[in-house]
């Protein structure tokens, strides 16, 4: 039995340059057919309408200026809490997709790398198990 090489053990996943571990499930590296990342956008359509109703009622009155002072408050707010995600989308070829979300890019960034590492590290192995087998022509 040949050890595993752990390369990154983070949070809820481990991968070695033979399994990715992710919360306690174990898939072979060999059985991942593609990595894919994406930045999900926030939806900031709640900020929007606040600061525009803030404009608005800034330009009706002193007493409504006050209101609209607390809209654009709450409407900026909202805007910095509403931050980007970053998703690592991983295929298996038994057709299932394992998914993984951070707000940190480089968080899915080191585990994208460790996963390329390990098929990297799996596809020179095998290669190499491939080229002991061959035998010589006579």
């Amino acid at each position: 039995m040949i050890d595993e090489t752990p390369l990154l053990t983070h949070e809820r996943l481990s991968i070695s340059d033979r399994n990715l571990i992710i919360d306690g499930a174990s898939y072979e590296i060999g059985n991942i057919t593609s990595l894919k990342s994406k930045q999900l956008h926030p939806g900031r359509s709640l900020a929007y309408a606040c600061m525009a109703a803030g404009v608005g009622l800034m330009l009706c009155n002193d007493v409504l200026a006050g209101i609209g002072y607390t809209f654009m408050f709450l409407g900026a707010a909202l805007w910095s809490i509403a931050q980007p995600k970053y998703l690592l989308i991983i295929e298996i070829s038994n057709e299932e997709t394992l998914t993984f979300t951070s707000p940190i890019k480089k968080e899915i960034r080191m585990i994208a790398d460790a996963l390329n590492t390990a098929i990297n590290i799996r596809d020179k192995s095998q290669k190499q198990d491939t080229k002991e087998l061959q035998l010589p022509n006579p």
